[in-house]
C-alpha cells in the first residue's frame, strides 16, 4: 500500500477534523464558547478522564501506544490552563 493511497483514506477524517476545528474557531469569534480557568483539582480530574478513557482502549487493542497517547494527553490537559466553554444565556 502507497502513502498516497493511505492518505485518500484518511482524508474524509481530516476534513471533518478541519471543518470542526473552523466551526470551532467561529464559536470563539462569535461569543458561542467563553474562556474559563478551571482549578488544580478540577484539571486533575479532567486529565484523569481523558487517560482512562484511552487507556481502556488499551485494553481493547493491545495498543501500547495508547497509553503512551494517554499520559501524553493527560499532560497536556493538566498543564492547561485555558478552557473554553458554551456561554449560557440567562432568560
Amino acid at each position: 500500500m502507497d502513502y498516497v493511497s493511505v492518505f485518500m483514506s484518511w482524508l474524509p477524517t481530516y476534513l471533518g477534523i478541519a471543518v470542526l476545528l473552523f466551526l470551532q474557531w467561529l464559536a470563539i469569534r462569535k461569543g458561542v464558547l467563553v474562556s474559563v480557568e478551571y482549578s488544580k483539582k478540577e484539571r486533575l480530574s479532567l486529565a484523569i478522564v481523558v487517560f482512562s478513557i484511552l487507556a481502556m482502549s488499551y485494553s481493547s487493542n493491545d495498543n501500547l501506544l495508547f497509553l503512551l497517547f494517554g499520559f501524553v494527553a493527560a499532560v497536556v490537559v493538566y498543564s492547561r490552563k485555558k478552557f473554553y466553554k458554551l456561554r449560557l444565556k440567562k432568560s
